[in-house]
């Protein structure tokens, strides 16, 4: 009897650690402590008018897991698990993926739309455009409408398209669409969030910019564009990149590193337990009165 009850407390347990470090229920956790709203599946990540001017949500079939919602006074913002199909065939594989998704409630943006040459997504409705970098021309499949889009392509916007070959970018008015063609593990998300925050701001930024007197229209902005900021190194770059997710997500990353210690804390003590319940029901059983 004691060897039963042993061995059904054994496979109880194990069950509980199992489910805790399912992925639906580590991004659960992970919702919660970025103070988002989190849905075991959604219909869209976008509202209905800004999915039909996506064209990844528009010409493909997408569905939608481990959804989390984040707000604030200017958007909201989505990170969830996608299910991407070229067609309706029952044969279809799907490319699954990481995405951010985020709609600004009145701010709109020039249309963008950026693909790695390798990317199953890159064909637009759009005319392709060069950067005359040679690094990202190589890499990348743009397409825009007109020369608006170039008023996104900031330095940070730059730096991860010479240093990346997987980033997939949409802008068309006040939806934003980002991933990196893959589908991050749950310990990648911060850094993931974090940089897909960073453009989303700096975009958000630009458009603020023109509203200011002097460049009032894009049309003035691209005939007289900003002066270059200097050049940065390559250490120079990383070091102030660094800087600005450590501003950008202080507590978030705090929270990861203690909740990550408290799991490797408690792994250890169930682990201990694990490994004592089969030696304590032995004795119990040797010494139990026959």
């Amino acid at each position: 009897m004691l060897i039963i009850i042993s061995i059904s407390f054994t496979t109880l347990v194990v069950g509980l650690i199992l489910l805790g470090n399912t992925r639906a229920a580590r991004m659960h956790r992970y919702a919660k402590r970025n103070h988002a709203t989190f849905n075991m599946h959604r219909n869209s990540l976008t509202t209905p008018l800004s999915a039909g001017k996506l064209e990844i949500l528009k010409e493909y079939f997408p569905l939608f897991h481990h959804v989390m919602t984040f707000m604030d006074n200017s958007a909201f913002m989505r990170i969830a698990d996608a299910e991407i199909y070229k067609d309706e065939s029952p044969n279809a594989q799907p490319v699954n993926v990481t995405l951010f998704a985020a709609e600004f409630r009145n701010r709109s943006f020039p249309i963008l739309k950026i693909a790695p040459l390798g990317s199953p997504f890159y064909a637009s409705q759009y005319m392709t455009v060069k950067t005359n970098i040679p690094e990202i021309d190589r890499a990348y499949h743009i397409s825009a409408p007109n020369q608006a889009a170039g008023l996104l392509f900031t330095p940070y916007l730059k730096r991860l398209l010479k240093t990346r070959d997987n980033i997939y970018l949409e802008v068309n008015d006040n939806a934003f669409l980002y991933h990196e063609n893959c589908l991050h593990r749950v310990e990648e998300l911060e850094n993931f969030h974090c940089r897909a925050a960073q453009l989303l701001a700096e975009f958000g930024n630009t458009m603020v910019n023109l509203d200011k007197p002097g460049t009032a229209t894009i049309a003035a902005a691209i005939k007289n564009p900003p002066k270059p900021k200097p050049v940065l190194t390559d250490e120079e770059f990383d070091a102030k990149a660094q800087a600005m997710l450590s501003v950008m997500c202080p507590k978030e990353i705090a929270r990861m590193h203690g909740s990550s210690s408290l799991r490797g804390f408690w792994s250890i003590i169930l682990l201990v337990l694990l490994l004592a319940i089969p030696v304590v029901g032995w004795l119990l059983l040797k010494n139990f009165p026959h």
